[in-house]
């Protein structure tokens, strides 16, 4: 019996020291969503639409998340291009990262990659984001919302 529980204890170490670390880099709440320029809103809030940025040892990934579904399509990321503006007369502080996107859904055997363009506005009252889509096929997808929380980028 001592040998089973110190073989247990030996397997529960070696899978908690195993375990990815996941890191929240992003949380961003969708308010409204196109898909190829057609309101989609409706259906997304329902959902509890949310798009997160993740790290996982290293490699940064996304997933735009439905909670109220428990769905989401998600992957990695590639190719990040980020760059800061400063605010001026006419703009709030906003930043725009580029990258390529390789996801997979939860809830049809759908993969593909997209080119992405997110932009975050810094506004008085919070950041609002701007996430767009284009997939391989050139349907255009683009979600609108604000940072919940802090951003870890």
């Amino acid at each position: 019996m001592k040998k089973l529980v110190l073989t247990i204890i030996a397997v529960l170490m070696t899978i908690a020291c195993m375990a990815q670390q996941q890191k929240t880099l992003a949380k961003m709440r969708i308010t409204h969503a196109e898909n190829d320029g057609v309101d989609v809103t409706p259906a997304v809030l329902a959902g509890g639409g949310v798009t997160v940025l993740y790290n996982v040892d290293g490699q940064d990934y996304m997933s735009n998340f439905f909670e109220n579904n428990d769905t989401q399509s998600w992957g990695p990321v590639y190719n990040l291009d980020y760059t800061n503006y400063p605010e001026t007369t006419d703009e709030y502080y906003h930043s725009v990262a580029t990258f390529s996107w390789s996801y997979q859904n939860s809830y049809d055997t759908h993969r593909g990659t997209c080119q992405c363009r997110l932009t975050l506005t810094h506004k008085p009252q919070g950041i609002v984001s701007n996430l767009v889509m284009i997939t391989e096929d050139l349907e255009t997808i683009e979600y609108t919302g604000y940072v919940v929380g802090s951003l870890n980028l």
